[in-house]
Protein backbone atom coordinates (compact mmCIF):
# COMPACT_ATOMS: atom_id res chain seq x y z
CA UNK A 1 0.00 0.00 0.00
CA UNK A 2 2.78 2.46 0.89
CA UNK A 3 4.58 1.73 -2.37
CA UNK A 4 1.42 2.45 -4.38
CA UNK A 5 0.80 5.69 -2.49
CA UNK A 6 4.38 6.82 -2.99
CA UNK A 7 4.17 5.93 -6.67
CA UNK A 8 1.02 8.03 -6.99
CA UNK A 9 2.67 10.97 -5.23
CA UNK A 10 5.68 10.75 -7.52
CA UNK A 11 3.46 10.51 -10.61
CA UNK A 12 1.36 13.53 -9.61
CA UNK A 13 4.49 15.50 -8.75
CA UNK A 14 6.01 14.75 -12.16
CA UNK A 15 2.80 15.81 -13.95
CA UNK A 16 2.65 19.04 -11.94
CA UNK A 17 6.32 19.78 -12.60
CA UNK A 18 5.84 19.35 -16.35
CA UNK A 19 2.90 21.76 -16.32
CA UNK A 20 4.82 24.35 -14.30
CA UNK A 21 7.87 24.15 -16.55
CA UNK A 22 5.79 24.73 -19.69
CA UNK A 23 4.34 28.00 -18.45
CA UNK A 24 6.25 30.95 -17.03
CA UNK A 25 5.97 31.02 -13.25
CA UNK A 26 4.60 34.32 -12.01
CA UNK A 27 5.43 35.64 -8.60
CA UNK A 28 2.69 37.02 -6.40
CA UNK A 29 2.87 40.74 -5.66
CA UNK A 30 3.86 41.84 -2.16
CA UNK A 31 2.00 44.83 -0.68
CA UNK A 32 2.44 46.83 2.51
CA UNK A 33 -0.71 48.27 4.11
CA UNK A 34 0.19 50.82 6.77
CA UNK A 35 -0.78 54.05 8.49
CA UNK A 36 2.74 55.43 8.09
CA UNK A 37 2.75 57.99 5.27
CA UNK A 38 6.50 58.71 5.55
CA UNK A 39 8.35 58.76 2.21
CA UNK A 40 11.57 57.45 3.79
CA UNK A 41 9.72 54.40 5.10
CA UNK A 42 8.11 53.82 1.71
CA UNK A 43 11.54 54.03 0.08
CA UNK A 44 12.94 51.46 2.53
CA UNK A 45 10.12 49.01 1.80
CA UNK A 46 10.41 49.45 -1.96
CA UNK A 47 14.18 48.98 -1.75
CA UNK A 48 13.53 45.66 0.01
CA UNK A 49 11.35 44.47 -2.87
CA UNK A 50 7.80 45.49 -1.96
CA UNK A 51 5.67 45.93 -5.10
CA UNK A 52 3.34 48.57 -3.68
CA UNK A 53 2.97 50.65 -0.53
CA UNK A 54 -0.59 51.60 0.45
CA UNK A 55 -1.41 53.94 3.32
CA UNK A 56 -4.52 54.34 5.45
CA UNK A 57 -7.27 55.28 4.97
CA UNK A 58 -7.53 52.70 2.21
CA UNK A 59 -9.49 53.68 -0.88
CA UNK A 60 -11.04 50.33 -1.86
CA UNK A 61 -11.41 51.03 -5.63
CA UNK A 62 -7.78 52.23 -5.72
CA UNK A 63 -6.64 49.13 -3.81
CA UNK A 64 -8.44 46.87 -6.30
CA UNK A 65 -6.89 48.77 -9.22
CA UNK A 66 -3.39 48.36 -7.77
CA UNK A 67 -3.84 44.65 -7.08
CA UNK A 68 -5.18 44.01 -10.58
CA UNK A 69 -2.23 45.92 -12.06
CA UNK A 70 0.19 43.37 -10.62
CA UNK A 71 -1.96 40.24 -11.04
CA UNK A 72 -3.08 40.64 -14.65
Amino acid sequence: MEKETMGTVISVTKQWWLKVNRKPVRLLPFFILTENNDLATEYEYRHEGVNDYITAPVNIPELIRRVLFFVE
